[in-house]
Order: structure tokens, then C-alpha cells, then sequence
């Protein structure tokens, strides 16, 4: 996410979409989630003199890459789709979904993303 503008970003990383209802949420907690990041993420930007209403988002990942958490990423995935629709955020660009990991790269100042599907060894290295 970044304001052309100003040249400035960042991104994160979430696990899950958001704190389930019966879950303690402290601060070490919240973190955690999407609901979360991206809150802090656009509360960053602002703070630094960007304006909501320029914001780029690019968002890249929520595939269902663990076995035991089979369904985490697409529910990721449908969250973020769902959060940025109500918010009326602009989505430059996205790659959603699927059954691999991804490498993602990002230069805020730019815009500019690289994106690689990790394959195989590398994805089962990470994961094993």
C-alpha cells in the first residue's frame, strides 16, 4: 500500500483474517491479524502525510499452503477482497489464491512489486 503522492509505503504479513470472537487479542496478539496490519499500515502512511483517498494497494498471497490450516488463506484471501471493497480502497494489482507460496519484493517509493511463486523445494523447504 503506498500515496503516490508522497512516494511512501510499506506492507505486511497476516495470518489470519481477524481475532475470533472467544480469543485474548492483546497488543502481542492483534498483530497477528489482517484487521490489524492493515489498520496500523494505513495509520502509518496518514501519519507521514498521505491521504486515504490516494491510496494504491497491490495485494499478493492467501494460498492454502499448510495442511492442517486448509482453508487460512482463501479465508485471507475473501477478507481482504471484502475489506478493501467496503473501504473503497483502489487495488492496482493482486494475485490471490492458489496452493503455492509466494516471494514478494516491494518498493513503496515506486510502486513497483516482484512476485514469484515458489515451487517445490524451495516452497517445501520453508514449509517443512
Amino acid at each position: 500500500m503506498r500515496d503516490p503522492t508522497i512516494r511512501f509505503g510499506g506492507m505486511n504479513h497476516f495470518v489470519l483474517p481477524a481475532p475470533g470472537l472467544d480469543r485474548e487479542d492483546g497488543a502481542s496478539l492483534a498483530m497477528r491479524y489482517g484487521s490489524f496490519a492493515i489498520e496500523q499500515l494505513i495509520n502509518v502512511i496518514l501519519g507521514e502525510g498521505g491521504q486515504r483517498q490516494r491510496l494504491e494497494v497491490k495485494v499478493f498471497g492467501g494460498a492454502n499452503i499448510i495442511k492442517d490450516m486448509a482453508t487460512v488463506g482463501f479465508h485471507n484471501a475473501d477478507f481482504v477482497e471484502e475489506y478493501l471493497q467496503r473501504e473503497r480502497m483502489r487495488t492496482m494489482a493482486s494475485h490471490l489464491r492458489g496452493s503455492v507460496p509466494r516471494k514478494i519484493r516491494y518498493w513503496p517509493a515506486t510502486g513497483v512489486v516482484q512476485m514469484r511463486e515458489l515451487q517445490n523445494k524451495a516452497a517445501a523447504e520453508i514449509f517443512d
